[in-house]
């Protein structure tokens, strides 16, 4: 039996055991049923899942779990409400923080303190902030006391603190290189929203972590400016390190990056059910290229997809910003294809959402993705041709 200690056997004994309770299909029957699910899982993963020698990322979790069920019940609908992804969600981020934690304090431990650093005990992200004073406590505190200044980051809501604690974790992750994954060069990464939909694909050539956070934190790139990417629906992101073109002079670097942010959102696009992003322009025409290894990592909590993840709230929010995007296009007069473009993908997956949740309401199962041809209403008649390069920009 697995210990406490050990989250990683304890996670692929519970997998296990779930399997079985599942009618305990084959690796080649889990890694088939997969395909229909994304991200689609060769047996050799499974194998490696089951037998705890690593820890599979949030999709490809859930990707195993709906295919076990699919398994226990091939005639029956998984619902996206399925009460059981909610448990093996939740399952799984616990596990995760437990690794997480483990690793930080091995790491600590394995670093010498530096001198006077003894008697001081430092803050890691999963200590509690401490207490910020309401005005009102503020107002009545001694005139003895020492007035008590909130930092900027303390000003954020909580929910904005965990967002961004746990975005901050991620850009400081390293390979097994010792590298982080935020601080190449270039590089391509890729958004998703709570439901694992792809968002919005991009590229940077002046390093990862710092076009990210122009994105996610100060909000000053042109697809959160203009309203095309909502940071709020923002719940994972994927990065690809470009490392081999560290080195690279420029003009070729930057040849390649273009190549690689178009396989990326190729491959994203495919993923999604609408077939295209909420990127203003899609990348051109290409010839398909090899990515480099990319990881995947969780930017919003349990405790967040609680509280923001309710279909209720998603579907309002995604109203504002189409309504927000549909403003700004009447007060600009003048506008990029982009800008419609967007608008066109946003209305969709509100109307999505909303008809997904009304059939949940209802006890029915989810409508189809296509229903809503968005490729068709956008004039795009596929999404590659038959030579594997981009077939509608």
């Amino acid at each position: 039996m697995p210990s406490e200690e050990d989250p990683l056997q304890a996670f692929a004994t519970q997998l296990r055991r779930f399997k079985i309770e599942c009618g305990d299909p084959s690796l080649a029957k889990i890694a088939r049923l997969s395909a229909k699910w994304k991200p689609e899982l060769s047996k050799s993963s499974v194998g490696d899942v089951l037998n705890g020698k690593r820890m599979p990322g949030l999709d490809a979790t859930m990707s195993l779990i709906r295919s076990l069920i699919s398994n226990d019940a091939p005639s029956a609908q998984v619902s996206r409400d399925d009460p059981r992804l909610k448990e093996w969600r939740t399952y799984w981020s616990a596990t995760k923080n437990q690794l997480d934690e483990i690793r930080r304090t091995a790491a600590a431990r394995a670093t010498p303190p530096s001198p006077g650093a003894a008697e001081q005990t430092p803050r890691t992200p999963t200590e509690t902030p401490r207490p910020v004073p309401t005005r009102e406590e503020q107002r009545t505190r001694p005139s003895s006391e020492a007035p008590f200044r909130p930092t900027t980051g303390e000003l954020s809501v909580q929910r904005v603190q965990r967002f961004r604690s746990m975005l901050k974790r991620a850009l400081d992750e390293m390979d097994t290189q010792g590298r982080k994954w935020a601080d190449a060069r270039y590089g391509c990464y890729a958004f998703f929203d709570y439901d694992g939909e792809p968002l919005y694909v991009g590229q940077s050539s002046e390093r990862l972590g710092v076009r990210i956070r122009r994105h996610l934190v100060n909000q000053r790139s042109d697809a959160v400016a203009m309203g095309f990417l909502d940071v709020q629906e923002v719940a994972e992101m994927e990065l690809w390190p470009l490392w081999d073109l560290q080195e690279t002079e420029r003009r070729t670097a930057v040849e390649q990056l273009r190549r690689a942010e178009g396989e990326v959102y190729l491959r994203a696009a495919q993923q999604s059910r609408f077939g295209a992003l909420l990127n203003e322009r899609a990348p051109e025409r290409a010839e398909r290229v090899a990515l480099p290894p990319s990881r995947r990592f969780a930017l919003v909590d349990e405790q967040t997809r609680s509280e923001q993840g309710h279909a209720d709230l998603r579907i309002a929010r995604r109203a504002a910003t189409a309504a927000r995007l549909a403003s700004l296009i009447v007060e600009r007069g003048s506008v990029s294809d982009g800008a419609r473009r967007a608008l066109l993908l946003q209305s969709a997956r509100l109307t999505h959402l909303a008809a997904t949740h009304l059939a949940y309401v209802q006890g029915r199962p989810d409508p189809a993705a296509g229903l809503i041809d968005v490729p068709g209403l956008l004039g795009d008649d596929s999404l590659t041709s038959e030579d594997g390069g981009f077939s509608h920009f």
